[in-house]
C-alpha cells in the first residue's frame, strides 16, 4: 500500500474483519483491500471528516463537512455506493462509532453524546454531561456501555440503555483524545494531550497507571502511589512538586519506588496493602560540597599533585531530616555514610569531612544525601578536581572470592560452588603474569566457618584501605532470595529462610551495599552466582511467587546503581539455574571462559567488564537451551566505569 498523494492522513481503521484498512485524507476516503492488494475509494466535493465500519462489515459511515452543517453518509463497500445521506443539524461533529449490532449510530455532537437510528437517522436519545467538545468514543464488548473523552479533560462511562452517566473519570490534565475498552471489558485506556496514556479500572473509577513516553525513546509507567517502571532513563524525564517551591525528578526515589513488580500488579487491577506514597515522603535535604572552604561550580576544575583530598559537604537539612550521606567519583560510590543526622534539633547546615582518593586525571566527585527513611535523594552536588599524581605501579586486583556449599540447615547444601570459586579465582591468578596488573591478590573463602555472615563482613572490612587504582572484585556462590523488598545472600550461618531470621542471620542487600560503596578502589567489579537451586531453591522460588515481591534482577539493579559497579547474578527469582555443566555452575563456567578469552568481541587482545557482561547475557540462554532445554537467563547490569579485568593470552 502506497500514498502518493499530498495531505495529512488523519483518521486510520482496520474493518472489523481485518479485511480493509481504511484512512482518510483529504477529500477522498481510501479503502485498501489488503488480500486484493486493491483500493476502493470514496470521492466527495466536500471534505471527508472522521468514518467508521458497520459491525457487518458490509458499510462504512462517514461525515461529510460543509460550512453550516453535517452530512452522515452510509455507503456500501461491495458495490461502492452511496445508500444513504442524512442532513446533521450540527457542524461540531468529532466522533463516530456504531452501537450494538450496528443498529444505531453513536455521534459526539460538540459536547453532547446523539444516538441515531441507523437506518432512518431519526434520533433515538442525546446524552448530556460533557461540558467541552467529545474526542473519542467507544462501545463495550457487551453492547450496553459507552465510553466517551473530553476536551474537558474527563472520561465518562454510560449506560446506553438509560443514558445515563454511571460514572466519570477525572485525571488527565489536558484534553482526552482516545478512549478505549480493554480487550477483557474491565478497563478503559485512554490518551490525552497531557502526553499520558492511562488505564482505568472501570469498577472502582480508578487509576491503575499512566503511561509516558518521550521524543527520545524513553519511557515510564507510573502508579498513582508513585511505584514505576521506566527504561533506562525515563524516570529523569518525570517530575513531582514535594514542596510549595521545589520540584523533583522521580528519578531520585529510584531506590525506593522502582517497582516493576507492584506496577505489573497495578496494570493487573490487583493492589498491594500498607504501601507508602511518594506524596507522604519528606524532602530530602540540600548538599553542597565546599571543598576546603571554597563552593565549586559544576564548570570548574581545580588540580591537585596530591592522590586524595579532604571534601567537605554541607547539609542543609529539610522536614525529611537526613539519612545516608553518599560520595561517588566518576560513578562509582567511594564513601557511603550510613549514621543518622536527624533534622530535629539541628534545622541549621552542618558540616561533614572525608577523605576521598583520587585517579590521574580528571575526577569528578559528586555528593548526595538522601532524607531519614532513605526513600528520596537530595539534587547531587557535583566538583571537578584534577590529579597529576601518576601511580608507580599498575593496578593490583583485590579480589574476595567465596563459595558457600555448607549450611547450618543441611538441606541448603550445595554442590558446586566450591569448584566455581576455585576456577574463578583460578582465572584470576593466571592474570598475575599477563602485564595488566602488577599483583592479583586473591582471598578465598569456602569452608563453612570461613563463610559465615559475620565473617564476610570482616573480611569486606579489610578491602576499605585499598588504592584508588586497584580493581576490587567480589564474587561469591551461594543461594540468594528477596523478601520484604530485599535481597539476602544465604549465609554459611542461616538456618531458616524466615523473614524473621533472614533479617538477622543473612546478608542483606544494605549491609552488602555499605560495606562495596565504602572501598575506596573506583574500579570495583561484583559477581553474585546467588541462584536459586536445589531443595531450597524450590523453597525461595515458591517463596516469589507467593508473596510476588520485588524480584531479584529489580534488587540486583537498584544495588547495581546505587554503587556504581557492574553486577553480573546467575539467574532471575523464579529461574533454577543449570548446575552439573562440566563439573560446575553453568554460569561460572561461561563466566570463567569469557575470562580466559572468549568474551574479548573486538579482539584487541583485552576482556573488559561491558564485554564480559554481554558474553555471559548471550552465552548462559544459549547453552541452557541446548544442553537442559531449560534457557537460563543471568542478570546483567552494567554502571560506573568499563575496565579491563584480563588480558588474552
Amino acid at each position: 500500500m502506497s500514498n502518493n498523494e499530498l495531505g495529512s492522513i488523519n483518521h486510520i481503521l482496520f474493518s472489523p474483519n481485518g479485511k480493509y484498512i481504511g484512512y482518510q485524507i483529504s477529500k477522498k476516503i481510501k479503502l485498501w483491500d489488503i488480500k486484493n492488494k486493491k483500493f476502493k475509494i470514496i470521492k466527495s466535493n466536500n471534505y471527508l471528516g472522521i468514518f467508521t465500519f458497520n459491525p457487518n462489515n458490509k458499510n462504512i459511515v462517514f461525515i461529510q463537512n460543509k460550512k453550516l452543517h453535517d452530512i452522515l453518509t452510509i455507503w456500501d463497500i461491495e458495490r461502492e455506493e452511496e445508500i444513504k445521506a442524512m442532513r446533521l443539524n450540527s457542524s461540531n461533529i468529532n466522533s463516530l462509532i456504531f452501537g450494538p449490532n450496528g443498529k444505531y449510530i453513536v455521534l459526539g455532537d460538540g459536547k453532547d453524546i446523539r444516538l441515531l437510528n441507523s437506518i432512518n437517522g431519526k434520533e433515538i436519545m442525546i446524552l448530556k454531561g460533557h461540558s467541552s467538545t467529545i474526542s473519542s468514543l467507544s462501545l463495550h464488548q457487551n453492547g450496553k456501555y459507552l465510553v466517551s473523552g473530553s476536551q474537558d479533560n474527563t472520561i465518562k462511562l454510560w449506560n446506553i440503555k438509560s443514558g445515563k452517566c454511571i460514572k466519570t473519570f477525572i485525571g488527565h490534565n489536558d484534553s482526552v483524545e482516545s478512549v478505549v475498552f480493554s480487550l477483557n471489558g474491565k478497563n478503559i485506556i485512554s490518551g490525552s494531550l497531557d502526553g499520558t496514556i492511562k488505564k482505568w479500572d472501570i469498577k472502582t473509577g480508578k487509576e491503575l497507571v499512566s503511561m509516558i513516553s518521550f521524543n527520545d525513546g524513553e519511557w515510564i509507567t507510573i502508579t498513582p502511589d508513585g511505584y514505576f517502571d521506566a527504561s533506562e532513563n525515563g524516570a529523569k524525564y518525570l517530575n513531582i512538586l514535594t514542596d510549595p517551591l521545589t520540584v523533583t525528578s522521580i528519578d531520585a526515589y529510584y531506590e525506593k519506588f522502582y517497582r516493576p513488580d507492584i506496577v505489573k500488579l497495578a496494570m493487573q487491577g490487583k493492589t498491594v496493602d500498607g504501601l507508602t506514597k511518594i506524596l507522604d515522603i519528606k524532602p530530602a535535604p540540600v548538599v553542597k560540597i565546599l571543598n576546603i572552604g571554597n563552593e565549586s561550580s559544576n564548570n570548574s576544575i581545580d588540580t591537585t599533585n596530591e592522590d586524595n583530598i579532604d571534601i567537605t559537604v554541607r547539609i542543609i537539612p529539610k522536614s525529611g531530616g537526613v539519612g545516608e550521606i553518599r560520595i561517588l567519583v566518576n560513578g562509582t560510590a567511594k564513601t557511603l555514610d550510613t549514621r543518622a543526622f536527624k533534622a530535629q534539633g539541628r534545622s541549621a547546615p552542618f558540616d561533614k569531612t572525608y577523605n576521598i582518593k583520587l585517579s590521574h586525571g580528571i575526577n569528578e566527585i559528586k555528593a548526595l544525601a538522601f532524607e531519614s527513611t532513605n526513600s528520596a535523594r537530595s539534587d547531587e552536588s557535583v566538583y571537578k578536581i584534577k590529579s597529576t599524581f601518576k601511580p608507580l605501579h599498575k593496578p593490583t586486583i583485590h579480589a574476595l572470592v567465596i563459595g558457600v556449599q555448607e549450611y547450618r540447615n543441611s538441606k541448603f547444601n550445595l554442590k558446586y560452588t566450591r569448584d566455581d570459586a576455585k576456577i574463578f579465582a583460578d582465572a584470576l591468578e593466571s592474570q598475575k603474569n599477563s602485564g595488566l596488573f602488577s599483583d592479583v591478590k586473591v582471598t578465598m573463602l569456602t569452608s563453612q566457618e570461613e563463610t559465615s555472615k559475620e565473617n564476610i563482613l570482616k573480611e569486606l572490612e579489610k578491602f576499605k584501605s585499598m588504592n584508588e587504582n586497584d580493581v576490587f572484585v567480589f564474587y561469591v556462590g551461594s543461594h540468594g532470595t528477596i523478601d520484604d523488598g530485599s535481597y539476602y545472600l544465604i549465609t554459611s550461618n542461616v538456618g531458616s529462610t524466615s523473614t524473621r531470621k533472614l533479617k538477622t542471620d543473612a546478608l542483606s542487600q544494605k549491609e552488602l551495599q555499605v560495606a562495596i560503596s565504602n572501598i575506596q578502589a573506583s574500579k570495583k567489579f561484583i559477581v553474585l552466582d546467588t541462584c536459586n537451586s536445589g531443595k531450597l531453591g524450590e523453597e525461595l522460588q515458591q517463596r516469589v511467587v507467593l508473596t510476588r515481591g520485588m524480584s531479584e534482577s529489580t534488587a540486583i539493579k537498584i544495588l547495581s546503581r546505587a554503587m556504581g559497579s557492574t553486577i553480573l547474578s546467575a539467574s532471575k527469582s523464579d529461574q533454577e539455574a543449570v548446575e552439573g555443566y562440566k563439573g560446575h555452575g553453568l554460569f561460572t563456567y561461561v563466566l570463567v571462559e569469557g575470562l580466559n578469552g572468549k568474551a574479548d568481541s573486538n579482539k584487541d587482545g583485552f576482556v573488559k567488564t561491558l564485554e564480559l557482561a554481554n558474553y555471559v547475557e548471550d552465552e548462559v540462554p544459549n547453552i541452557s537451551q541446548k544442553e537442559f532445554s531449560h534457557e537460563q537467563f543471568p542478570n546483567v547490569n552494567t554502571s560506573g566505569q568499563a575496565f579491563p579485568v584480563s588480558r588474552v593470552k
